[in-house]
């Protein structure tokens, strides 16, 4: 029988009784993204978007009651969705469920309450049927009050094209949101725009394309369909300063804007400067992004460091990635999956993800948070067979299938005069990342 999910509220306000505390997942940043890769001039991003699925976390003022701490799940046309308390069994929630459990859940103007006690640790697992993905999101209650998981109908992009005005016969580099392209004859159409405000930066190239020249941004273009005339004059200044960031593969600097569009400040795979606007061209929200990125030759693993700054902190930056440990994670070749090796960084990484599929079949993402992790170093893939209402589809792994798989862990290190949010939803925030990844193949 299928889920009746949709036809439910869509907030569900997960209660426990437990003093507020802070803890690392709750108190880490995960939850934002960071650039691993530029591929065909686009933006590829580790957390929290995976495919078409989204989950985001909130850190606005908690919701406190004499029982303890609310945290308000928000589902969003979800197939399927169950519930963990602790390293209890795992229970599914429906219109039925509530229904037949209506003393230990209530319907409080369209809330839905889940009887979660005095056990910090909990689990909350969904999946998206049309992206073919199960999703599995273990965490603690800290200061979090507010999650949010949905599966988005498949994304669309646009194309956003116009011209670069006073190139002098160079080429520029432009970016709508977090896609790129390079002008051509003075004009740029950029593909792959998805749906928003966003805005279109262009930075003027030398015939080398090592040298910033010169910079131009439109803010708040909204896109909703494809656009033309979206013109561009290079009108601030560019000033160098020293990058370096030893043991990368690649790297670059970014201006992360306002409304959070990724503007590329030029190519820095063969120099050892970025070029900062002149100050006019920011405004109060704008932010500077720094990443570095190293993989091994057979890319099974890669490691990666990402820092956002206030534009008011601009200067010469130095790194060293070659002091960033790998990744060991293993696996074993038969199901369910065990992850091991989960002790990243002495055990202090502030969360693991894991994801592994088959072609053509489905998708598991999964994140653990390191304290509902505890003192454990592996992670096995739950069973949900036993459920009334899950779909043996959602799980087909067979012996002989060719699977994929990857883990990642993530450090945040605190830096000087720096403000961190936890994992938020919030606009504006600075901070260094540390990831590190595995990935393999193999048949099971």
């Amino acid at each position: 029988m299928k889920t009746d999910i949709k036809k439910m509220s869509q907030f569900l306000i997960l209660s426990m009784s437990a003093s507020l505390v802070l803890m690392g997942c709750g108190n880490s940043s995960s939850n934002q993204k960071t650039v691993e890769e530029t591929e065909d001039l686009n933006i590829s991003t580790e957390v929290e978007n995976i495919e078409t699925n989204t989950s985001s976390v909130d850190a606005n003022e908690t919701n406190t009651t004499d029982d303890g701490v609310n945290v308000i799940l928000t589902l969003q046309d979800v197939d399927w969705v169950a519930y963990q308390v602790g390293s209890g069994d795992w229970q599914e929630i429906d219109s039925e469920t509530v229904e037949k459990n209506q003393t230990t859940m209530k319907i409080d103007n369209g809330n839905i309450t889940l009887p979660l006690g005095k056990d910090s640790k909990f689990g909350i697992a969904y999946v998206c049927a049309e992206s073919k993905q199960v999703n599995v999101w273990h965490d603690n209650f800290t200061e979090t009050d507010k999650l949010t998981f949905s599966c988005d109908p498949e994304t669309t992009f646009y194309k956003v094209q116009g011209t670069v005005q006073g190139l002098n016969g160079n080429q520029a580099l432009v970016s709508v949101g977090g896609a790129s392209s390079y002008s051509v004859g003075g004009t740029y159409s950029t593909n792959y725009v998805t749906k928003g405000t966003h805005d279109i930066g262009a930075v003027e190239l030398d015939a080398s394309h090592t040298t910033s020249l010169r910079f131009g941004i439109k803010r708040d273009v909204l896109v909703e369909d494809n656009k033309t005339g979206e013109d561009i004059t290079l009108t601030y200044s560019m000033t160098p300063y020293s990058l370096a960031i030893t043991g990368a593969t690649s790297h670059w600097v970014s201006l992360l804007t306002k409304n959070n569009s990724y503007i590329h400040l030029g190519s820095y795979n063969a120099t050892t400067e970025w070029y900062k606007p002149s100050d006019e061209a920011l405004i109060e929200g704008d932010r500077y992004y720094i990443s570095g990125y190293w993989s091994s030759n057979d890319r099974e693993q890669s490691v990666s460091i990402s820092e956002v700054i206030p534009v008011a902190n601009a200067g010469d930056y130095t790194y060293d990635l070659s002091s960033v440990p790998l990744l060991n994670v293993t696996t074993n070749s038969a199901l369910p999956l065990q992850f091991n090796n989960l002790n990243y960084n002495d055990g202090n990484a502030d969360s693991y993800r894991m994801n592994f599929l088959q072609i053509d079949g489905y998708q598991w993402d999964i994140f653990i948070c390191n304290d509902w992790l505890g003192d454990e170093t592996s992670y096995t893939q739950p069973d949900f067979s036993s459920l009334a209402n899950w779909n043996s589809d959602w799980n087909s792994f067979k012996n002989g299938d060719a699977v994929s798989w990857s883990a990642s862990a993530s450090v945040f290190k605190e830096a000087t005069n720096m403000q961190k949010t936890r994992r938020g939803t919030s606009s504006i925030y600075y901070g260094l990342w540390i990831y590190a990844s595995s990935y393999k193949s193999f048949v099971l």
